[in-house]
């Protein structure tokens, strides 16, 4: 399928690892011109070595998603550099493992701004240029953990939570500007932050599917979900997960072959 997205300018926050560095490859390789942000020094190093080996084109910058300034900031770069926003994936986030006794407030303040102040900020900003231009697309990063959050990720979850709501608000509100918003729904995907998780995992039977997922599972759906092939789905929360909680006893299809 051509996803018709050749020319197309992309931004993702938080796209130098995981999920957000494979969209960024992806949708360079199907031709679009890409904007990449994260924090770590080290981590841009290595995305831009990764497009450099693979000869695709990027702008890759360091910048404090957790204001609303540097966000704004680097949205006015790229549009100086390539004349438009098309898309603009809000990847970015964080965790703190703790029980809710222990959380402080700079904890509070650390995973509520980068995983749902930087994405309302972004949405908004990005908002501003695509209404400029005829319009866009706005992807969110939310998490499973929204509907099915974890004891001792208290935080994580109400903030993805917080997401997959602005969401549907923010696809209300630009739909008359001809853009799209939607939000995907990760489970448990291979990347450096799940490592360890899934390291110490002997039990996939929670997951229909009884495997995590790779990082291209996650990013294809994404990359998608912006392009033209998608143009009537606004508003939406798409689910990535192998099928995690989608009933009581995801067991069941493995329990019926062993019969």
């Amino acid at each position: 399928m051509d996803l018709q997205l050749a020319g197309k300018v992309v931004v993702i926050t938080g796209g130098t690892t995981g999920i957000g560095r494979e969209c960024a490859k992806i949708f360079a390789q199907e031709g679009c011109k890409v904007a990449v942000c994260g924090r770590s020094l080290e981590k841009i190093q290595a995305f831009e070595a990764e497009m450099d080996a693979l000869g695709l084109a990027y702008i890759c910058q360091s910048v404090d998603v957790l204001s609303q300034k540097a966000l704004a900031q680097f949205a006015q770069q790229v549009v100086d550099t390539y004349g438009r926003i098309d898309i603009w994936l809000n990847n970015a986030g964080g965790n703190i493992h703790k029980p809710l006794s222990e959380i402080t407030e700079k904890d509070f303040d650390y995973i509520m701004d980068v995983n749902f102040k930087s994405c309302f900020f972004g949405t908004n900003i990005a908002a501003g240029h695509m209404q400029k231009t005829g319009g866009g697309v706005i992807l969110n990063t939310s998490s499973i953990s929204a509907f099915m959050p974890t004891a001792g990720r208290s935080l994580y979850g109400a903030a993805k939570l917080a997401v997959a709501n602005l969401t549907k608000t923010a696809a209300a509100e630009y739909a008359a500007y001809n853009i799209r918003v939607n939000s995907v729904m990760p489970g448990l995907i291979k990347t450096a932050l799940t490592e360890k998780i899934i390291a110490g995992m002997q039990d996939m039977s929670p997951i229909p599917m009884r495997r995590a997922g790779e990082v291209a599972e996650a990013a294809k759906p994404m990359v998608f979900l912006c392009s033209p092939a998608a143009s009537y789905i606004t508003g939406a929360n798409l689910e990535i997960s192998g099928g995690r909680y989608i009933v009581s006893n995801p067991s069941y299809s493995w329990d019926m072959l062993d019969k």
